[in-house]
């Protein structure tokens, strides 16, 4: 019998993550999670998997989920980088420290992560990887601009890693969702606006957003193409998902920048 592909979902608890996961497993995988809540060193059941501690922050605590996935079942074939968050407000007001966090969670948190997959992969002699990244890569956010950067950092990180890991039989991509319907909404980080200058800007445009989202697609769409793209024979480098993003996204590249950028500004007040 063919050995299962073992798969490791990160941020796996809930939303995106959890679909991710029941997607694979039931395309076959052999998937695990993590989650902050476990405690280190230990492997717990949540949501009828095996879920491993990881602090996006802090690379042992990548290394070490890598280690054990690899130490029960001999391989890690596949590699889902969802965790992240979100921070909102003005770049200039945002409190610093909120500023580098989100950039620590979203870009270096995926690439610790990865530094830790990748010798493995490449002893294997191959794996996957798919990044979860957003439109916010293609179509810059106002008062959500350090994510929107996050995730446009994490697109061109793939890209170049791409052309890095091909030699190795390691193949990486990007999947894009636009508004989706899951906790993010919910536990993004918002500051205190009542001193800044941007704050009516600020309230009209995360209120619409948030619209958006509490009104966009389910996860599974977004665990669907990330099914397609781990089983597809060659993996597309970038897939936006849904039908309406990708016309967006094709619009947006035929555009004058000045142009698409005043429709987006528009969007969101």
């Amino acid at each position: 019998m063919e050995q299962k592909k073992v798969c490791l979902v990160t941020g796996g608890s809930s939303g995106i993550g959890l679909e991710t996961m029941k997607a694979l497993k039931a395309s076959g995988f052999c998937v695990y999670g993590t989650s902050r809540r476990i405690p280190p060193g230990e492997v717990v059941q949540l949501n009828g998997f095996d879920c491993l501690y990881l602090d996006l922050a802090d690379a042992d605590s990548a290394k070490s989920a890598i280690d054990t996935v690899v130490q029960r079942d001999g391989r890690i074939d596949l590699l889902v980088n969802n965790a992240g968050f979100g921070v909102s407000g003005a770049a200039e007001d945002m409190p610093f420290e909120d500023a580098i966090s989100q950039m620590d969670a979203n870009f270096f948190g995926a690439l610790r992560v990865m530094r830790a997959a990748l010798p493995y992969m490449r002893e294997q002699g191959g794996g996957r990887i798919i990044n979860i990244g957003s439109l916010a890569a293609e179509f810059a956010v106002p008062f959500q601009s350090i994510y929107s950067a996050s995730k446009a950092a994490l697109r061109s990180l793939t890209s170049a890693m791409r052309a890095e890991c091909a030699p190795f039989g390691i193949e990486l991509s990007v999947v894009e969702p636009g508004d989706t319907k899951t906790g993010f909404t919910d536990s993004r980080k918002k500051p205190d606006v009542s001193y800044s200058p941007y704050a009516k800007g600020f309230e009209k445009g995360i209120s619409k957003m948030e619209r958006d989202e509490r009104n966009g697609a389910p996860p599974k769409r977004v665990a669907d193409a990330v099914v397609c793209i781990a089983l597809c024979r060659k993996m597309p480098p970038i897939r936006t998902v849904g039908l309406k993003n990708k016309l967006l996204c094709f619009a947006r590249r035929l555009l004058p920048t000045s142009l698409a950028d005043r429709i987006v500004r528009q969007m969101y007040s």
